[in-house]
């Protein structure tokens, strides 16, 4: 019930990693049993996406991508499910010779619009916060 009043929060964790290597984050749906947006990141300094499911929940998710803009540094994702929607780890190759030590991961609406949705399919209330990944 508290997250129909106050509205429930969608992040990307933070995430360190050594340039040349592989980083995962982490975008858990918060219990909602629908959710979509879109995840933006600099495709100069992450490239490579790969997008799975980690969690399924107690009933099983299904995930679907739309990496038709990737090259831009953008990735539709919708991830539904019957009750609560599964954990989603989007894996990228960070760029070795990135002069970066810093890159945001943020949502936009420009693939998918960002929402969530109860087992019901009505909206509920969602915040979208990005993240960043450090380059040592």
């Amino acid at each position: 019930m508290w997250r129909y009043l106050f509205g429930s929060q969608i992040s990307v964790e933070d995430a360190t990693v050594e340039a040349d290597k592989r980083v995962s984050i982490i975008i858990d749906p918060a219990g909602a049993a629908a959710a979509s947006f879109t995840l933006n990141f600099d495709s100069s300094v992450l490239r490579g996406a790969i997008v799975e499911l980690i969690d399924d929940g107690p009933e099983p998710s299904t995930l679907t991508v739309n990496y038709s803009e990737v090259a831009d540094g953008e990735l539709g994702i919708l991830v539904d499910a019957a009750e609560r929607a599964g954990k989603i780890r989007v894996t990228f190759d960070v760029v070795a010779d990135s002069d970066r030590k810093e890159t945001e991961i943020g949502f936009s609406n420009s693939i998918a619009t960002c929402s969530a949705s109860d087992s019901f399919g009505q909206a509920i209330p969602v915040r979208f916060n990005g993240g960043s990944v450090l380059i040592k």
